[in-house]
């Protein structure tokens, strides 16, 4: 997914960004590698946004998100699609 054109979208576009990482394989199971890379890219990003334009208390709470995802995606019974929600809902628009 490109991240710099979900960061520049929306909240409800976001949510449909998130659709191709949220469907589940033949093995009813989700990508989680393409979920850990997303969340990984995501952070990077907003690691050069606040070094571009310094970290406000909107990139602070949506870089603390991109760390709980990251943290709890893993774990057996996560729920991955209200995790990746939070994550775009609480992002600012970079």
């Amino acid at each position: 997914m490109d991240v710099k054109k979900f960061l520049g979208a929306l909240p409800p576009k976001r949510l449909e960004l998130l659709k191709p990482l949220l469907e589940k394989g033949e093995d009813e199971k989700r990508d989680l590698g393409a979920i850990l890379g997303f969340l990984a890219s995501l952070e990077r990003a907003l690691a050069k946004a606040k070094e571009a334009t310094g970290l406000h208390a909107a990139r602070r709470e949506g870089l603390e998100s991109v760390y709980r995802a990251r943290k709890y995606v893993s774990d057996r019974g996560a729920l991955v699609k209200p995790l990746l929600e939070q994550v775009a809902l609480l992002l600012p628009k970079v």
